[in-house]
């Protein structure tokens, strides 16, 4: 081999190390940047021009595509959705979005960067290509939501002003008695009264006063007066002459009941929505159809031969209700 070929050989094999070298280090200077995530959230809603019309599409389809990666997720009741990507090093990724539902015109949008909220609106397919209902369409009039409440009533339902006495005589040595004053010094008595204000019933500011007798040698040893609830139970130790104890109340009673009330869903084209506050049962929907006056138990189900709901608890414990008419019926 000739010097000229050497020399080029050389310089082509020196070429290809720094080539290489180049690219590796080029890699490593990428994956020494912190991997980028990407996601794209958003919610998805029916097209109107009138925006209290653009009620959410729940179980809308939704395909994100970027670079060699696609993600699908689904609408939840309120429209919303997330599309998570894994992180990766490449910048400036993209998101390519594609929509669908039954009932509504598919479409796609493009152009989605990192973090972007996306408000989709889909068009019903009635307004693409005209649904063509056999028959005329049934009326849906007078709506209204009924449920109840539970509610507590209290009532003051009587008294008691009840005496009792405490016997005992006086300035006798307790000499080793069962019950004794205080010091030990006089023999004492013990009386315990129990009042019962009857089942369903409790006492509400009870009181306890000595009204006769050598009162300042005599000492409530017990007593629930503060909470007393149905029963007041009261032990008195007196280690003098006879004194008398009054107790007063009021009896008063607790009764839980139903509370039926009414609520006016609001109607946007062919939506109805309307949110039931926290602790409200058996809600049902009240309506004339077709002219008769019906009533329709919603239930944990949500069917309803006319339209299909969906609930959605929220954190202050309301539900908010969103149903939507089905083919052949229409709000009035």
């Amino acid at each position: 081999m000739n010097i000229k070929r050497r020399r080029t050989l050389t310089i082509l094999i020196t070429l290809a190390v720094l080539g290489l070298a180049a690219a590796l280090t080029l890699v490593l200077v990428q994956r020494s940047r912190p991997r980028q995530p990407l996601h794209v959230v958003g919610v998805v809603l029916r097209d109107d021009a009138d925006p209290a019309k653009q009620t959410p599409i729940p179980g809308a389809t939704i395909e994100a595509v970027s670079g060699n990666a696609t993600v699908a997720a689904a609408s939840d009741d309120a429209g919303f959705f997330r599309i998570d990507f894994e992180p990766s090093w490449e910048r400036d990724r993209k998101v390519a979005l594609t929509f669908s539902r039954d009932g509504y015109q598919s479409f796609e949008s493009g152009g989605w960067r990192n973090g972007q909220i996306c408000v989709a609106r889909m068009t019903p397919l009635e307004r693409v290509i005209p649904v063509v209902t056999k028959g005329p369409r049934i009326a849906i009039s007078n709506l209204r939501v009924r449920y109840t409440i539970k509610n507590t009533t209290t009532t003051n339902i009587g008294s008691i002003a009840n005496p009792f006495e405490v016997g005992n005589q006086g300035s006798v040595p307790c000499d080793g008695a069962p019950t004794c004053s205080p010091d030990g010094k006089w023999r004492a008595t013990l009386n315990s009264q129990v009042f019962d204000a009857g089942a369903g019933n409790e006492y509400r500011n009870a009181r306890l006063s000595c009204i006769a007798g050598p009162c300042p040698f005599s000492k409530v040893t017990s007593e629930n007066l503060q909470q007393p609830g149905q029963i007041i139970r009261v032990s008195v130790l007196n280690w003098s002459d006879t004194v008398t104890y009054f107790v007063e109340a009021e009896v008063a009673h607790t009764a839980i009941g139903n509370i039926v009330r009414y609520l006016y869903p609001f109607k946007t084209g062919p939506s109805m929505n309307f949110t039931l506050p926290a602790g409200s049962e058996g809600p049902s929907i009240e309506a004339d159809l077709g002219g008769m006056e019906i009533v329709f138990p919603l239930g944990p189900a949500l069917k309803l031969s006319w339209a299909a709901c969906s609930a959605t608890p929220a954190p202050d414990h309301t539900t908010q209700f969103r149903c939507q008419l089905k083919d052949g019926y229409e709000f009035q």
